[in-house]
């Protein structure tokens, strides 16, 4: 016959903590992935916003032979659904949103301009995701962008590098992202 100790039923307590530790690092493993998916889905989102917008400019400037009027963190006019004053040619709506409300991934206000970035002596249509959210003082930096998310952004976007090309970080606020395009 077997001793009484091989009879017993069940696991000993150091075989529940090995099981235990075990289930703890594939738990481990499995949110570190999913924060990784989460972090590219925001990336992807806000790339399609960027280029909606690119597009809402594009044929804004198609039909009007100008850009739209500059809208920041505290525009009070969408210069992409209301017709402006005096610009023949407008055939807007050119979003099917409010610019004015409108926020990136990681909550900070989307602001349109034109300006010369690569100083080429030609204007530049720029979107930027800025650090601030959406109608909040200039100063609100709740919204800041990491790094390495910003270089996701240039490595989609342009050439990976953050100080050349269209992609840039704003030299005005740490934390914002510029995207520049030639329209």
């Amino acid at each position: 016959m077997y001793p009484s100790s091989f009879l017993k039923k069940g696991f000993t307590l150091l075989e529940l903590l090995v099981v235990i530790a075990v289930i703890g690092i594939f738990a481990a493993i499995a949110v570190a992935a999913l924060n990784g998916a989460r972090e590219d889905a925001h990336v992807a989102a806000t790339i399609g916003q960027i280029k909606e917008i690119e597009r809402a400019v594009f044929r804004y400037r198609l039909d009007t032979g100008q850009y739209p009027p500059q809208c920041d963190n505290v525009c009070t006019v969408d210069p992409f659904n209301t017709p402006p004053t005096g610009v023949q040619g407008w055939k807007g709506p050119y979003l099917l949103y409010d610019f004015i409300w409108n926020a990136h991934q990681w909550r900070g206000h989307i602001s349109f301009s034109v300006q010369d970035v690569d100083l080429d002596g030609r204007l530049d249509a720029t979107i930027t995701l800025d650090e601030d959210r959406p109608q909040t003082p200039y100063t609100d930096n709740s919204a800041r962008i990491p790094v390495d998310v910003m270089e996701k952004f240039d490595r989609a976007l342009d050439d990976g590098d953050l100080t050349t090309g269209r992609v840039r970080e704003s030299l005005i606020s740490a934390g914002a992202l510029l995207y520049a395009t030639s329209i």
